[in-house]
Order: C-alpha cells, then sequence, then structure tokens
C-alpha cells in the first residue's frame, strides 16, 4: 500500500473512528491516542491491508477491540489501587458491557440502512423534512429556512427534537451510524 492510499484511509476514517471511541471513552485524549495507535499498527503492517475485503467493517473492528482492551485494564488498575469510585466504577463497566455486546456480524448494512429510514419515517412531517434536507440532502440551515418560510431558530430547534428522536430510537445503533454514517445523526 503506498502513501497516497493511506492517507486516503486515514482522511476517510479518522474522524469516524475517534467518534466511535469517544463513544466509550471518557477522555477524548484516550481516543484519540487509540485511534493514533491502530493507524501506526496499520502503517506498519500495510501489506495486511490487502487481505482485508470489508475496511470499515476491518476499522471498526479494530476500534472495538481496542477500547475493549483499554477499557478493561482501566477497571483493572483503578480498581487495584482503590482509585475508582461507585459511580465511575459503573460507568467504566456499563460502557465495557456495551462494548463486548456490541454485534456487528448481527446487523447488516441493509438491517442499518431498514431502521434508520423506519425512524425517520416516524418523524412528525416538518421535523421530517428538516432533517432529510439537512442531513440527507446536505443543505445548509439558511437553504431550508428560505424554502420554508420558518426562522433558523425553528430550523435548529426541529432539527434538535429529530436528533432526540432518532438517538432515542436507534440507540442500540448508535455505534454503528456513528462509524458507518460519520456525521449523520450529529448536529
Amino acid at each position: 500500500m503506498d502513501e497516497q492510499i493511506f492517507s486516503e484511509i486515514y482522511v476517510n476514517y479518522y474522524s469516524r473512528m475517534l467518534r466511535f471511541a469517544s463513544v466509550y471513552l471518557i477522555n477524548k485524549e484516550d481516543a484519540e491516542n487509540i485511534v493514533q495507535d491502530i493507524f501506526t499498527y496499520l502503517w506498519g503492517n500495510r501489506s495486511l491491508l490487502k487481505e482485508v475485503r470489508q475496511l470499515q467493517a476491518f476499522l471498526f473492528m479494530l476500534v472495538k477491540r481496542r477500547c475493549i482492551d483499554f477499557l478493561r485494564l482501566k477497571i483493572n488498575s483503578l480498581a487495584s489501587i482503590g482509585s475508582l469510585g461507585e459511580i465511575e466504577n459503573r460507568e467504566l463497566e456499563y460502557k465495557l458491557y456495551s462494548l463486548e455486546t456490541l454485534d456487528e456480524d448481527n446487523v447488516t448494512d441493509e438491517e442499518m440502512q431498514r431502521m434508520l429510514h423506519k425512524a425517520i419515517g416516524q418523524l412528525p412531517e416538518k421535523c421530517r423534512y428538516i432533517f432529510i434536507q439537512a442531513k440527507i440532502n446536505h443543505k445548509k440551515y439558511r437553504e431550508i429556512a428560505d424554502e420554508t418560510g420558518l426562522s433558523i431558530q425553528t430550523i435548529k430547534n426541529q432539527m434538535t427534537i429529530a436528533i432526540g428522536k432518532l438517538q432515542t430510537e436507534l440507540r442500540k445503533l448508535l455505534p454503528f451510524l456513528t462509524f458507518v454514517f460519520g456525521k449523520c445523526l450529529c448536529s
């Protein structure tokens, strides 16, 4: 693999990988370190990438495994020195459990698309229209406001409602959606 291909992979996946790791790791710096370590590993083992059939799934699996390893190590090291509070311990254990039970093999891209479209379809009409225009058609809030005759603040409010409802509806899939669709559910 040459530098240009590696650079394209970095540009296309770094922010997705970071967002995914950030969902599970409390400290953003830890998430950044994990993602950087993965890219260092990939560069050092770039000959292996020729055999990878689904790059996105492979990268997702690497981030997931590194986050699991990190959380296990953190829980064990903090518990051994007794500096882990009850709430912090529960939060870390919950995040670890969530990652360990996250089964990317049981959710296909088609199933994710279907569930996302179903959830979008359940939004109130105005909310759905604004969400589709902003996140799927990539229109700016100003354009949507001009088209609909609504204020920019109303557009922002409707987007907040849409994202909140979608996050609630798709909670189980949020890590996948964050990774697969990038910023799709982010404001």
